[in-house]
């Protein structure tokens, strides 16, 4: 028996797509994936917390990029990302009256956004399966899905990209996903033993979790973060986390801890100040 998960039906050899501008209801929810190298641009923007996700490899290819980004544990790859958002929102903070993107109008963009609808921590080989998947699941009232006969659409052909932004935006996910891997596995291994990760290696979904304080300045160090800017970074999070909590129809436990712990931090830093002023 195979120990990859083997794809289903793989005869595409073109994957076709246009984004649609007026289906913003369907991708452009609530939070995106970002990478350690997005957190300076997106911080004043969006809440950042942590989510584990669970992945089975596809093939051997697959199987080492996983065992290098993650963690492996039981039968699964354990792979932390950065989450910038709030998932209980119905519509991204970053969407304009006009239903339209106004990161994407400055050249701002996440790049997960960027290269919807695929997914980076697959190899490029692999993306019709993504595809395929996506359509079938997350996307599947997307009307930017087209069929071949869209030459114009084609950004995937026989295991490559087509577009160069897009090939550059899913490589430098990768660059980025594996600048954080290794901070992500020491967090992994101070929660691996907790009852709620437990819940999440037997359930279903992902792990979410506030920045643990003991690894905060390491993260802002490998974003590239000054002292006086993860000070900045501090403040810009409870001013936004805050602000989610206000509407009860965004609130969510995660950002009420993140909320939580950063005021913590807060009023350690000034008995901090206090005391050295004495």
């Amino acid at each position: 028996m195979s120990e990859f998960i083997v794809p289903g039906d793989r005869e595409m050899d073109v994957c076709s797509f246009v984004c649609e501008k007026l289906c913003s209801e369907v991708c452009c929810n609530g939070a995106t994936i970002i990478t350690v190298e997005e957190i300076k641009d997106f911080y004043e923007i969006f809440p950042i917390y942590i989510g584990f996700r669970k992945y089975s490899p596809l093939d051997k290819e697959h199987k080492t990029f996983l065992r290098n980004m993650g963690g492996e544990i039981d039968d699964y790859y354990i792979l932390g990302d950065f989450i910038a958002g709030n998932r209980f929102r119905k519509n991204c903070l970053a969407l304009d009256e006009d239903r339209l993107c106004r990161l994407h109008k400055f050249g701002k963009k996440p790049l997960q956004c960027r290269i919807v609808p695929f997914c980076a921590v697959y190899p490029e080989g692999l993306q019709d399966f993504v595809f395929m998947e996506q359509k079938k699941t997350k996307f599947a009232r997307c009307e930017g899905y087209k069929d071949r006969s869209y030459t114009d659409a084609i950004i995937w052909k026989d295991g490559s990209f087509t577009e160069p932004a897009l090939r550059n935006a899913f490589y430098d996910f990768q660059r980025g996903f594996k600048k954080q891997s290794s901070i992500m596995k020491d967090i992994l291994l101070i929660i691996y033993k907790e009852d709620f990760f437990k819940d999440f290696l037997e359930g279903e979904g992902i792990l979410e979790m506030p920045i643990p304080l003991q690894f905060l300045f390491n993260v802002l160090e490998l974003a590239g973060f000054s002292d006086n800017e993860s000070i900045n970074f501090i403040i810009a999070q409870t001013r936004i986390c805050h602000k989610e909590l206000k509407d009860e129809s965004t609130q969510d436990t995660v950002i009420e801890d993140w909320f939580m712990e950063l005021n913590e931090l807060i009023k350690t830093y000034m008995e901090y100040l206090q005391g050295d002023n004495k």
